[in-house]
């Protein structure tokens, strides 16, 4: 069985804050947090099925993150899957790498989709976002090239 893999159509990377239950809420920190830590205002949040975060596993953590601003490199986990009322779908992907410039109370979110036919096979699709407190969402891409270097020479030139 081959899956399709691919980034979301315009549809997909149009999504809103509004379509993700949860979205503002918090999440594991990813930094050491001393009583109730920083404020929200101040963190930046990561939602997904997530392997690593800079390099550190965080698979078994759950799929909501609390992380300080900065660059943060970001693997989506290989082996995803999401089951629904109407079933459930599993899928082996290649490795996505994000490159996130993190802002204070805004949250990233990788997103794995399933779109189904009437067969046992299917696409699955992938989408990372920035959504800002304001609801507004933009597209960001699989890292490539010299994009990590790229977000660690901004996290510099932001004083993070």
């Amino acid at each position: 069985m081959r899956w399709l893999v691919g980034l979301a159509t315009a549809a997909l990377a149009s999504l809103s804050a509004s379509c993700h239950p949860g979205l503002s809420g918090g999440g594991y920190p990813l930094y050491p947090k001393v009583g109730g830590g920083p404020g929200r205002d101040k963190v930046s949040f990561l939602r997904g099925q997530i392997a690593y975060v800079d390099g550190n596993g965080v698979r078994d953590k759950g799929t909501a993150f609390e992380l300080l601003p900065g660059c943060h490199v970001v693997q989506l986990a290989r082996s995803v899957g999401d089951s629904a009322g109407d079933g459930a779908w599993s899928a082996h992907l290649r490795r996505f790498v994000f490159a996130f410039e993190m802002k204070p109370a805004h949250t990233y979110t990788v997103d794995v989709r399933f779109e189904g036919s009437s067969s046992m096979y299917g696409r699955v699709f992938v989408v990372a976002q920035e959504h800002a407190p304001d609801g507004s969402a933009i597209r960001v891409p699989v890292a490539r090239g010299s994009d990590v270097d790229d977000c660690r020479n901004w996290a510099k030139s932001q004083g993070l």
